[in-house]
């Protein structure tokens, strides 16, 4: 599709070899179906597609110069590869991950998924961008997310009770809304961002240690340990809002300050 006008208000456009979309196109998929047997290279042109689905019938990877925007995501026990920083994906609805060959692999793009997301088989693996979990999720059973070199996003409650999380010293921890995290291991982030928001350990087990410096300065940012150990390897400063803990530990390795009506 190089120039003019493609449209489907629902049904199903079924691609067998894949497709390319440039210059000056317009393609429209309303609430139907994009089926992909092969990978899709989007250069230029518009792609209305937030109402749509996409499915595949191959392992296979999407290429674009701008971010997707798709209502449900179906894998079809195959996996999906984001192949450019530029081509970010939206995900409306939860994805249905009930296979282990069902994931979702980000590269350098980022990966935005708008509701209450269940990892317990199948995963999401990113090397760079971000991954946000705006709803919320859980990780269990043989569930994988590697948020590797990423910054993780939460907006809501997160359990890990099993499953695999990869983190390394470049991974980063971010909030788009109050949010619990809860897991049954220690987590080990590179740099912590509140964004306004409150984030709870939701339990004993949830350590968690950040390695750069932690700043709490707007009247609704806090930290609430619970039971679990903070460990901040940088400077911690608490300008605003509040730090709660009512048992575990606080380390302060580079020590702290208090001011304002924290």
């Amino acid at each position: 599709l190089a120039q003019g006008k493609l449209e489907s208000t629902s049904g199903k456009l079924i691609f067998r070899q894949g497709g390319t979309q440039s210059g000056s196109s317009e393609f429209n998929l309303g609430v139907s179906t994009l089926v992909l047997g092969a990978g899709l290279t989007k250069t230029s042109g518009n792609l209305n597609s937030s109402l749509a689905t996409l499915y595949l019938l191959a392992d296979l990877s999407i290429t674009s110069d701008s971010t997707l925007i798709f209502n449900q995501v179906e894998l079809n026990n195959l996996t999906l590869t984001l192949g450019s920083e530029s081509t970010d994906l939206q995900v409306s609805s939860a994805l249905t991950l009930d296979n282990a060959n069902e994931l979702i692999i980000t590269g350098e793009a980022d990966l935005r998924l708008m509701e209450f997301q269940d990892i317990s088989i199948g995963g999401v693996t990113s090397t760079g961008g971000a991954i946000s979990f705006q709803g919320g999720g859980q990780l269990s059973g043989t569930g994988k997310l590697d948020v590797s070199g990423s910054t993780w996003t939460l907006g809501g409650v997160f359990v890990k009770s099993n499953g695999t999380l990869t983190t390394t010293e470049t991974t980063n921890l971010a909030l788009s809304g109050s949010s619990t995290l809860t897991s049954d291991v220690a987590l080990n982030f590179n740099s912590l961002n509140l964004n306004d928001f409150t984030l709870t350990l939701g339990s004993p087990t949830s350590n968690l240690t950040v390695q750069n410096a932690i700043t709490i300065d707007t009247s609704t940012e806090g930290i609430s340990t619970g039971e679990a150990d903070l460990t901040v390897e940088g400077d911690f400063t608490l300008a605003q809002g509040k730090l709660e803990s009512t048992s575990g530990k606080l380390i302060f390795r580079q020590g702290g300050t208090q001011s304002g009506s924290s």
